[in-house]
C-alpha cells in the first residue's frame, strides 16, 4: 500500500505499522523495535502495567490503592483508618480544615499536619511532588509506594518501627503478665512465667542450686561444724 510511490508502505509512514510484530502499532509502542516491550514509558525495561501488581489482592492495582499492602483499606486516601466511601460527610455547610493547609480533612492525608496533605504512602513527601517512577534506594519499589524511599531495607514499614509490616510477628500475652506467650512457661497463668521445673514456683524465687558441690549441712549437735570450704565427701 504505497500510494505515494516512495518505496515505503503508507501505514508504516503514518506510524500504524508494527515493526516488531508485538501487536502494538509503532505510533503507540514505547519500543517499536522490541517485541517484549510496548508500554515501558519510564524506560526501566518493564512494561508499566506489569510493574503495578495488586499486592494485597483486593482487586485494586497498587497504583490505584491507597494502602497497597492492606486489603481492608483500598481507598483511605486521607489515611484516617476508614475507606473514604464509608466515611460520614460533615453536615452541609460545615467545612473542616484542621491544619489550615487549604485541603479539607476528608481529603487530607495528614489532616493535622499543614506540611502534608497528599502523602498517601506516608513517607513524609506529598505524592504529587514525587516522581512516581523514581526508585531512589533501588529496592524495586517506586518512591510513591515506598514507606522509606531512601532505605533499601524498608519499603512497607508503615508503623515506622524498623521492620517491614509483612515480616512482623504478632506477639500475644494471653495472661497479661508481661511475658510473651513464646517466652512464658505458663502462658495462661498470670502468677507463673518462669516455672520451668513445674513445681508451682517461679524459678528465680527458689533457693539457688548447689552448683559448686560445697557442703551446706551444719551439724547442730557435737563440737564439729564444717566451714564454707568443706567439700562433699571430705572426712569429718
Amino acid at each position: 500500500c504505497d500510494w505515494n510511490n516512495n518505496g515505503v508502505n503508507d501505514d508504516a509512514e503514518a506510524g500504524l505499522g508494527d515493526s516488531d510484530g508485538d501487536g502494538h502499532p509503532d505510533n503507540s509502542d514505547s519500543h517499536a523495535y522490541n517485541s517484549s516491550l510496548w508500554e515501558d514509558w519510564n524506560g526501566d525495561s518493564v512494561n508499566d502495567s506489569a510493574a503495578s501488581p495488586d499486592s494485597d489482592v483486593d482487586g485494586r492495582l497498587n497504583t490505584r490503592d491507597s494502602h497497597p499492602y492492606d486489603p481492608s483499606r483500598g481507598e483511605d486516601w486521607n489515611n484516617n483508618g476508614t475507606n473514604d466511601s464509608q466515611e460520614v460527610a460533615p453536615p452541609v455547610g460545615m467545612v473542616i480544615d484542621s491544619d489550615g493547609d487549604g485541603t479539607l480533612d476528608q481529603n487530607d492525608s495528614h489532616p493535622n499536619d499543614s506540611a502534608l496533605w497528599d502523602d498517601r504512602n506516608d513517607n513524609g513527601t506529598d505524592d504529587s511532588t514525587e516522581d512516581y517512577y523514581l526508585d531512589n534506594d533501588a529496592d524495586g519499589i517506586t518512591n510513591a509506594l515506598d514507606s522509606h524511599p531512601h532505605d533499601i531495607s524498608l519499603w512497607n514499614d508503615r508503623d515506622n518501627n524498623g521492620v517491614n509490616d509483612q515480616d512482623e510477628i504478632l506477639i500475644t500475652d494471653a495472661d497479661a503478665d508481661g511475658y510473651a506467650a513464646s517466652l512464658d512457661s505458663h502462658p495462661e497463668n498470670a502468677n507463673l512465667w518462669n516455672d520451668r521445673n513445674q513445681n508451682g514456683i517461679n524459678d528465680e524465687l527458689e533457693a539457688p542450686p548447689d552448683t559448686d558441690q560445697v557442703a551446706e549441712v551444719v551439724v547442730l549437735c557435737g563440737s564439729f561444724q564444717p566451714d564454707a570450704t568443706t567439700e562433699v565427701g571430705s572426712h569429718l
